[in-house]
């Protein structure tokens, strides 16, 4: 039998979490980093630059690193956000333990799982605030809490905390806007907006804290709760050299295009290892979803030239594809298509991205492969898809693995 030759591709090595964000700003002094809609039925994209989200996590880090977060375990959960992602960063930069949690969980679960992993500092998004509320008799020894949501976005003119000290106004502002406080739960948060100020002020004022941290890469750095299919979530530990090692190599395998979206939860290690940090630290610009009911409309609009996606997402795309087919009464002329054009690749013809252009457009007009995992996909999917010009890479990988173990070419 013939072996063919299949060369890796070029990627890009980096030793430890703090290195993904510092490189790539250099590199891509430029390029998107990440993008999202404040909005999601406006047309209006927020971004930022390689150079403005390293410099958003070194404040962060600067002003976590004062307040005592260095090396603690702390609980992130909230939904996919550029500020989930920069805390993510910065917790990682300063060698805190990260641990990221599922924020439907109940709140009897979520207390559980942040005392299990002896977490005393946590950091929290939209949706999440009013079950921590509920549960906060069973976390005293939490430290501080930071509210990561909507209405504690970064802003350039927030005031700076003096000493690390909360802004009560900012922060006052943050619970009643998320119904986080009332009269006796004494329960407030310090917004992000504060963090991001007090670290931008202490930068300015030379403060190197941050930068000046040393990584061990061997150290634990996140522990992740698996989904739990066969019991109760596990916790699995892992060092940021662990998570390194599994993009630098595994990145190999793909030919990574300039535009991805973040549509896996960040709580799962598919989303933080292989979603965000494999992509972040090759430059691509990554566009945050806001949403379920949004993913059809957004992949149209964005036009991302690959996707990282589990095969519930893609057999929900190819379900839609073949309706859409079959209602305008094409689905023989399209099967025809599909069969002529297989045939012209023998011979070295490939016409897919012409014959089939109306079904790419309705993906964005630009993609080019998909990258699978989580389960099982069915090779007819994988077939239509092919046909139509788009790559599907199904890869297989453990959260105990960070997680990526294979993947095909």
């Amino acid at each position: 039998m013939r072996r063919k030759d299949y060369p890796f591709y070029e990627t890009t090595v980096f030793r430890d979490l703090k290195a993904a964000t510092e490189d790539p700003a250099r590199r891509f002094p430029d390029r998107v980093a990440i993008s999202w809609k404040d909005d999601p039925a406006a047309p209006d994209v927020t971004t930022r630059t390689y150079p403005e989200a390293r410099d958003d996590v070194r404040a962060i880090g600067s002003s976590l690193i004062a307040r005592g977060f260095s090396e603690a375990h702390v609980a992130l959960l909230g939904e996919p956000s550029y500020e989930w992602i920069c805390s993510y960063f910065a917790l990682m930069g300063i060698g805190s333990v990260v641990v990221p949690l599922d924020p439907e969980l109940a709140a009897s679960d979520l207390a559980e799982l942040i005392n299990h992993a002896d977490c005393t500092y946590v950091m929290f998004g939209d949706n999440v605030a009013a079950k921590l509320a509920s549960v906060r008799s069973e976390l005293p020894q939490i430290r501080e809490w930071i509210y990561i949501g909507k209405a504690g976005r970064f802003t350039t003119d927030a005031p700076a905390a003096e000493g690390g000290s909360t802004d009560a106004s900012a922060a006052d502002e943050c619970a009643a806007s998320e119904n986080v406080a009332d009269e006796n739960s004494g329960f407030e948060p310090t917004p992000l907006s504060v963090i991001i100020a007090d670290g931008k002020a202490r930068l300015d004022a030379g403060d190197t804290a941050y930068l000046d941290y040393v990584i061990d890469p061997d150290r634990m750095a996140t522990i992740v709760f698996t989904s739990g299919t066969t019991g109760k979530g596990k916790g699995v530990m892992l060092s940021q050299n662990n998570i390194a090692l599994d993009m630098t190599n595994g990145m190999y395998l793909f030919d990574i295009t300039p535009k991805t979206m973040l549509l896996l939860p960040l709580h799962h290690t598919f989303g933080s290892t292989v979603n965000l940090v494999g992509h972040y630290v090759q430059g691509s610009e990554i566009f945050i979803s806001s949403g379920l009911r949004y993913i059809g409309k957004e992949i149209k609009e964005q036009g991302p030239s690959h996707l990282i996606l589990v095969p519930i997402f893609i057999e929900k795309i190819h379900d839609r594809i073949w309706t859409n087919i079959a209602a305008r009464g094409k689905t023989r002329i399209v099967r025809l298509a599909m069969r002529v054009s297989n045939l012209l690749r023998k011979i070295g013809i490939d016409l897919r991205r012409k014959l089939f252009r109306e079904i790419l457009d309705q993906l964005g007009g630009k993609l080019r492969m998909i990258i699978c995992g989580g389960a099982a996909l069915r090779q007819e999917i994988i077939d239509d898809f092919d046909a139509f010009g788009i790559t599907i890479m199904n890869g297989y990988g453990i959260t105990e693995c960070a997680p990526l173990v294979t993947c095909n070419r």
